[in-house]
């Protein structure tokens, strides 16, 4: 496979783990839960330290689509590497693809539907 088609693979499978983590139902839990794993100690009253800091930059780095998109995209690039993660990835790659014609089909949707 080309460099070219490997990396619009990856990018597209990027892209669908980006979008199911930061705007599906299917990664508000997971999100809500790293972001009260990430502030549990953090208090109001308490000065700033080190340590919040550091959570508030990782809540930041997982709530913007761009960062975490990069970091993401990045751990598919190195699973790329391993031959039984491909069909995954290729699989991502798919789904980004169909939800982009589903987004943009009338009726074509769930919510539509019935």
């Amino acid at each position: 496979m080309r460099r070219l088609e490997r990396v619009v693979i990856i990018g597209l499978a990027g892209t669908r783990l980006v979008r199911a983590w930061r705007f599906e139902r299917i990664g508000e839990p997971y999100r809500e839960k790293a972001t009260e794993w990430l502030m549990r100690e953090a208090s109001e009253d308490a000065p700033p330290s080190r340590k919040q800091a550091r959570r508030e930059w990782a809540e930041y780095l997982l709530n913007c689509p761009h960062c975490f998109g990069f970091w993401l995209t990045l751990s598919v690039a190195v699973l790329w590497r391993f031959r039984p993660a491909r069909l995954v990835i290729e699989a991502l790659a798919g789904a980004v693809i169909v939800s982009a014609f589903a987004d943009h089909y009338p009726n074509f949707d769930l919510e539509d539907a019935g």
